[in-house]
């Protein structure tokens, strides 16, 4: 991904769509601590990270800010804030983007799991589309990819840079 460029706008929360990772990884849901929080404030203060319109995501998708939409919801805001990304285009950038959009957030095992093996998925699919076109890394200059999957998911050894990449994002 490059120099993120967005651009903040005001949208009825209706128009949002959640991104399927979040609740695959987190299972986010706006609590009653959550939603008095939001309600004392009057209007959602943070706004919600979403990728435009496109080809991989046909609406406004949620990639930070899940249980915000669903206070904002809940609670029968008219409109809320969005920074729309316009740089995330392809499916991997959008999956690790709903990940690294995660990072202050405190985890289970089972969460950083769960965000390892979307990474993996994400680092391999990079690879693959890297050595059909013949390239070692990404036209952006970034090195991050192996060429297997670990042997908990597919029954071979991995080669490590996968690894390394994955633990970094991860923590």
């Amino acid at each position: 991904m490059s120099k993120l460029r967005a651009t903040l706008e005001w949208v009825n929360p209706s128009k949002l769509k959640n991104h399927p990772l979040n609740a695959r990884i987190y299972g986010d849901v706006a609590n009653g601590e959550f939603l008095d929080r939001v309600k004392a404030a009057g209007r959602i203060i943070q706004p919600l990270t979403v990728v435009g319109k496109g080809a991989e995501y046909p609406e406004y998708t949620i990639i930070s800010g899940h249980r915000r939409m669903q206070a904002a919801r809940k609670l029968k805001f008219g409109s809320i804030p969005i920074n729309i990304d316009f740089d995330a285009k392809s499916k991997e950038d959008i999956d690790e983007l709903v990940i690294l959009s995660n990072d202050q957030r405190e985890k289970s095992n089972d969460q950083k799991r769960k965000e390892a093996e979307v990474l993996i998925e994400v680092e391999q699919s990079r690879a693959d589309r890297r050595m059909k076109a013949g390239r070692k890394s990404e036209p952006d200059g970034k090195k991050d990819t192996a060429d297997t999957l670990p042997k908990s998911l597919v029954g071979s050894e991995p080669k490590g840079e996968t690894l390394e990449v994955v633990g970094e994002k991860v923590g």
